[in-house]
C-alpha cells in the first residue's frame, strides 16, 4: 500500500494494502551514500552527445545522444553588431530571426587608452618600435630581421591584430611563408 523514507530518523516503512497489518521498518541510516559529483561534461558537436562521469564511482562516463535536439531550425548568424559610444550600449541582431535587437549596456566597462603614438622600423636593423599613448613607458622594439628572405620581394600583404592574445601577424607577399607573429601583449598598460 505504501513506502516512505524518513530522513530524519533513516527508516524505510512498507506496508501491504488490505493485509490489516502495521507497516514494516528497515534501518537504513547505515547505508553508505554516493558521492555524486560531476568531474566530467563533455559535448561532441559532431555526433551530438553528451559525456557524463561521475567523481570516484569507478564508472566509464555515461553518454547522452542529444542529436535529435538540433532540428537546424535556428539561424544564430549575426547580421547587426553596433557600439552606441554615447550610451554605451552594444546591440547585437541575428539573421531572420524577426526580433528586434538586444542591447547591452557596457557603459560601465573600464576601457584602456591603447592608442598608438610611435610606429617607426629601422630597415637596417629589421627592428619595428611600437608605443603607446600616455603610457609612460619607452618603445617597444620588436626585431623583424628574420622576414628578410632576400627575395628581393618584402611587400607587406597581410598585418592583422588579434586584440584577445595581443598577437600581431605579418605576412610578406610571395614569400611563401607563413606570417609572423609578433607578441605585443606587453604593452598593455593597464594595471
Amino acid at each position: 500500500d505504501g513506502l516512505t523514507f524518513n530522513a530524519g530518523t533513516g527508516e524505510l516503512a512498507i506496508s501491504l494494502e488490505d493485509d490489516g497489518a502495521a507497516p514494516v521498518t528497515v534501518d537504513i541510516s547505515g547505508v553508505s551514500t554516493d558521492d555524486q559529483t560531476v568531474d566530467g561534461l563533455t559535448f561532441n558537436a559532431g555526433t551530438g552527445e553528451l559525456g557524463i562521469s561521475l567523481e570516484d564511482d569507478g564508472a566509464a562516463p555515461v553518454t547522452v545522444d542529444l542529436s535529435a535536439l538540433d532540428t537546424d531550425t535556428d539561424d544564430q548568424t549575426v547580421d547587426g553588431l553596433t557600439f552606441n559610444a554615447g550610451t554605451g550600449e552594444l546591440a547585437i541582431s541575428l539573421e531572420d530571426d524577426g526580433a528586434a535587437p538586444v542591447t547591452v549596456d557596457i557603459s560601465g566597462v573600464s576601457t584602456d587608452d591603447q592608442t598608438v603614438d610611435g610606429l617607426t622600423f629601422n630597415a637596417g636593423t629589421g627592428e619595428l618600435a611600437i608605443s603607446l599613448e600616455d603610457d609612460g613607458a619607452a618603445p617597444v622594439t620588436v626585431d623583424l630581421s628574420a622576414l628578410d628572405t632576400d627575395t628581393d620581394d618584402q611587400t607587406v600583404d597581410g598585418l592583422t591584430f588579434n586584440a584577445g592574445t595581443g598577437e600581431l601577424a605579418i605576412s610578406l607577399e610571395d614569400d611563401g611563408a607563413a606570417p609572423v607573429t609578433v607578441d605585443l601583449s606587453a604593452l598593455d598598460t593597464d594595471t
